[in-house]
């Protein structure tokens, strides 16, 4: 409730506000002008609520009182929201409802969960995730339709010619298929009902569980057009259509079977079976209705489908219908939801300038809030939709094929945890598993024990994932040159160092041993000295700098290390980041560092370049030659990394990695920084709770690239 009885003296005294500045008014009159919307409300309740509508309208205009008890209404941020959230949220603290900002619907979801939050906008995916939830109480309130009289967002159909009598005449014709591409409403669930049902599904341990589906279609049907990528790599894309060349023969071009194909998507699908290229067409009903209301087509000629097996015409009222896909919902916690379906109900059908607010915050593209007909859990309210939930409820090959991935922390856990959700919804397979090590060590331990499959490794622990027997199966990289991780070597702009030549007994502090810094300079310093190198580079390193700290090399077996690489080591600053490892150059412990500069920039204000002469006025980047002034500057990187890498064991299957990277593809594709959504079901690289680099390195612009050579 907006007050509790020990805040019900303030609610009379902001009703006294309004008694004491307009004229007086009835009980009565007020359940009467409510009325203009609906007869009458005629419980207790309702009546208190209209009561506060009315006095918040009137507080907002004339006595500017501010409600400390509001509905938190959790919205996502996104390209499409940003500038309506930027716009009302600010302006909600006279109003009894106030935003919480999320980065996307799963994170909504979330705070929903701790009580964060009160209300959010859900799609039907994100509710079968929330019906997972059984400890946590969520109600349904609202639908938010685009057409006020559809009860679903849209259905779908199997519409056959008529040389097709039942199901069973179905086997060796020709298929029409509007694509495997995903979205938020038309998930792998849906884009496989149909072909799941008819045909029994295969686990070719030999086959990836892709190229099985694609191998059962391809087996059923004499031929197809399915266009439009099956799978993000173009190699692994054209190898799949290579092999199954009949899926791809009904196409307008059989060639290429491409996105831009005539008979691909929801139109292409349906033009492929009217132009009499194919049998059966899975589509959705209201584009078969559109199509026959725009074109003069022969009804008669066509029939659906049924899952009793058996055909209706398609001249019919009432076709048979597969599945039913569920309208975006509003969701609200347990305690609160009818408070705020009266809260919400009041708002959207006021008169007062607040009337849109609510739309514009939650609903896109201006949808009509329509109230469920009772408040349900998301289990009851998605039974309502024959289809959906049994297109939800897969069945697994025997032995499972899930990937077992390793995360150090209770908060990768966590995130680790909602992906697997989010992933199980929107139809990415394999399914994940999250096994928790206590840090980052054990977990690439675990990876060459095979208790685990894979881990996000960091660029500094590169050598330790080659000592280890693990190789790289995707590098996780970025498209702006300013996410890269660039190791430099930063000194003070009145050093007196202008190569590295002249760091002979100068001080130094590197992230630690074998870290990219430490390699990176070693290398250098072996090329720049020729012969005049130590074979050990820890000797060689001691014997040519001064005092120096480099952490976590006392700690190396086998290794005597010199007193001076460790000198300058503080039992008090753990030196064992950039940002502490700056701290010895910024205290003038040292002369120069060894740091990843994306890490340390906003620290010292140094740009995105790579020019020694550019400083902010105390420090510069040491190049590993001098530059002369007037002549083209040296690129001054000493190295540079991508920001992560997903690592698995080195005997590594090519099945098993074809089936993880197809996998890996497909969450960025939905989860990754260009998804096509209004907002985003989930994030795979943002900050997660407040917390930064959650498995993935944080960046805007991340992605996916094979490791080179390492293609499927």
């Amino acid at each position: 409730m907006f007050f509790e009885s020990t805040k019900k003296s303030s609610f009379y005294r902001e009703l006294k506000v309004i008694n004491e500045n307009r004229p007086s008014r009835s009980l009565g009159e007020l359940i009467s002008h409510a009325g203009e919307r609906e007869s009458a409300i005629m419980n207790v309740r309702s009546i208190f609520y209209h009561i506060l509508f009315y006095a918040v309208i009137f507080i907002l205009n004339e006595c500017d009182v501010v409600y400390a008890e509001k509905l938190k209404i959790c919205v996502v941020e996104s390209v499409n929201t940003n500038k309506t959230i930027n716009k009302i949220c600010p302006n909600l603290k006279i109003f009894p409802f106030q935003c919480v900002i999320a980065k996307n619907r799963f994170d909504c979801l979330r705070k929903l969960t701790t009580g964060d939050a009160d209300i959010t906008l859900l799609q039907a995916e994100d509710l079968l995730a929330a019906s997972m939830y059984n400890k946590y109480s969520f109600l349904v309130t609202h639908e938010l339709r685009l057409f006020s009289e559809a009860k679903q967002q849209f259905e779908m159909v199997a519409l056959v010619r008529r040389n097709i009598n039942n199901m069973w005449d179905a086997k060796e014709k020709r298929f029409c298929h509007p694509g495997f591409e995903t979205t938020d409403t038309y998930t792998k669930a849906l884009s496989m009902y149909f072909e799941n049902w008819i045909i029994p599904r295969e686990c070719d341990p030999e086959k990836t569980l892709l190229e099985n589906r694609v191998a059962r279609l391809s087996d059923y049907f004499e031929a197809a057009c399915i266009a439009g990528p099956w799978i993000a790599d173009a190699t692994f894309d054209t190898k799949l259509k290579s092999k199954y060349k009949n899926l791809c023969s009904l196409c307008d071009n059989s060639a290429s079977c491409y996105t831009g194909d005539k008979y691909y998507g929801r139109e292409g699908a349906i033009l492929c079976l009217t132009d009499n290229v194919g049998d059966i067409a899975w589509v959705r009903l209201d584009d078969v209705l559109q199509y026959f209301k725009n074109v003069e087509a022969n009804k008669e000629d066509y029939a659906y489908l049924c899952p009793d097996g058996m055909t209706r015409s398609a001249k019919t009222d009432n076709p048979c219908i597969w599945l039913r896909q569920p309208w975006p919902v509003i969701v609200a916690r347990n305690k609160v939801a009818e408070m705020a379906v009266d809260m919400i109900d009041l708002t959207i059908n006021s008169k007062n300038v607040w009337k849109n607010t609510l739309q514009d915050l939650l609903a896109p593209y201006h949808s009509t809030f329509v109230k469920t007909e009772s408040l349900e859990s998301p289990t009851d309210y998605l039974r309502r939709y024959p289809g959906f939930l049994s297109a939800n409820d897969r069945a697994t090959c025997q032995p499972s094929r899930r990937v077992r991935w390793c995360v150090s922390s209770d908060i990768e856990d966590q995130k680790c945890r909602w992906l697997r959700e989010a992933s199980f919804v929107y139809g990415i397979e394999p399914v994940i598993s999250c096994i928790q090590e206590p840090n980052r060590i054990s977990c690439l331990e675990a990876i060459r024990d095979q208790r685990a499959d894979i881990f996000v490794s960091r660029p500094e622990e590169r050598l330790e994932v080659s000592k280890k027997g693990l190789k790289p199966i995707l590098q996780v990289t970025s498209n702006k040159k300013n996410d890269f991780n660039r190791i430099v070597a930063i000194v003070k702009s009145n050093s007196v160092f202008k190569s590295f030549k002249d760091l002979k007994g100068a001080k130094a502090c590197f992230t630690g041993y074998e870290s990219i810094g430490w390699n990176s300079f070693v290398t250098i310093m072996k090329n720049i000295s020729k012969d005049n190198w130590d074979c050990s580079s820890v000797k060689a390193v001691g014997n040519f700098l001064g005092d120096s700290c480099v952490p976590g090399i006392l700690s190396v077996k086998n290794i005597d290390a010199p007193r001076n690489l460790y000198s300058l080591c503080t039992t008090d600053v753990n030196v064992d980041d950039d940002i502490n490892t700056l701290s010895c150059l910024t205290s003038g412990r040292a002369d120069v560092v060894f740091v990843n500069l994306k890490n340390v920039r906003k620290e010292i204000n140094i740009s995105n370049t790579e020019s020694s002469n550019l400083t902010n006025g105390k420090y510069r980047i040491l190049c590993v030659k001098e530059t002369e002034r007037g002549k083209e500057e040296e690129m001054c990187s000493l190295t540079w990394t991508t920001l992560g890498a997903v690592v698995a064991h080195e005997n590594i299957t090519d099945l098993r990695h074809n089936e993880i990277y197809s996998m890996l593809l497909s969450m960025d594709q939905l989860f990754g920084t260009n998804t096509k959504g209004y907002t985003s079901a989930f994030s795979l690289y943002g900050i997660y709770d407040d917390h930064q680099n959650v498995i993935f390195p944080v960046s805007n612009n991340n992605f996916f690239y094979p490791t080179l050579n390492e293609t499927p």
